[in-house]
């Protein structure tokens, strides 16, 4: 969409664009549900340092203060992400208008054994959203790296979760408890058949191993194997800042008020476009 003509207009003016992930969504589209969702399930401002007695207690914390921090795991000790707290508000509030029972998980409370018993014991949630570091193979750290295959997306990407500092900079779990890393393995183990639409609003959520005839592979693919409907995914770093906020907010209003979210990224890409939003937030987005 970011793609200027020649008069300067983008592509995203003229066109809709869409992407799918596989050609038989064409033909096989289900009808979109215009209720607004019963549940939802938000995770922001996740706690990284490991301490298991924080991470025992399930403490409620929101560690740093806001800034322009980009949502990408790096080679070093991960930084807070103070400014998702915002974006949790800004969406429960537009959830909560609409009647949606909403759960909102921070500081320590996102676990990644919690967030694997989603599912277990009735429907997922209609919506989930993430708001978190994401990772690809060229932002993991070396301790970590040696873990897993190199060549498997499905390995080297997902999200870190709260606690999960000492396995992302040292190679080794808090004892008693998972490594606090969600690969997009594990997330296709999850099931997700109840959710509706996910947004990863995480650096690089969208991105993995193109295979010759099966499509990417990567987050994206492994939500939509644990069964969600529609993946709202980031194609490049995207910073910790008020914008990101705004962009998110408004394409959930534009989807509960229509439960079209394919027409609701395409409106709130041009609202920004028009405005001459920031490019780096706006553009980065797109749904499977």
């Amino acid at each position: 969409p970011t793609i200027a003509r020649a008069q300067g207009q983008r592509l995203c003016m003229r066109y809709d664009l869409q992407q799918v992930g596989s050609s038989r969504e064409l033909i096989y589209a289900t009808p979109k549900p215009t209720t607004p969702p019963q549940e939802a399930t938000i995770l922001a401002c996740i706690s990284y340092p490991t301490d298991t007695v924080k991470m025992a207690n399930r403490t409620r914390e929101c560690i740093g203060q806001p800034g322009n921090n980009g949502r990408k795991g790096s080679d070093g000790t991960p930084e807070p992400l103070p400014g998702t707290l915002n974006e949790a508000d800004t969406v429960a509030s537009r959830l909560r208008a609409v009647g949606t029972n909403v759960t909102v998980w921070i500081g320590y409370e996102p676990l990644e054994e919690d967030i694997k018993m989603i599912g277990r014991s009735g429907p997922s949630p209609e919506f989930m959203l993430f708001t978190t570091h994401g990772f690809a193979w060229d932002t993991l750290p070396i301790a970590f790296k040696g873990r897993f295959p190199r060549n498997n997306p499905m390995y080297s990407s997902g999200l870190q979760l709260a606690g999960s500092e000492d396995t992302w900079v040292k190679g080794q779990a808090a004892p008693g408890f998972q490594d606090g890393i969600l690969t997009a393995r594990e997330v296709s183990l999850l099931d997700l058949s109840g959710t509706r639409l996910v947004i990863l609003s995480a650096c690089q959520s969208g991105l993995g191993n193109a295979e010759s005839s099966e499509g990417v592979y990567g987050l994206q693919r492994a939500f939509k194997i644990a069964g969600v409907d529609q993946v709202l995914v980031t194609l490049w770093e995207i910073p910790d800042s008020p914008e990101t906020v705004e962009f998110i907010g408004q394409f959930c209003q534009r989807w509960l008020t229509t439960g079209d979210a394919r027409a609701a990224l395409k409106d709130t890409q041009r609202a920004f476009a028009e405005k001459k939003g920031n490019v780096q937030v706006w553009a980065a987005w797109t749904l499977i």
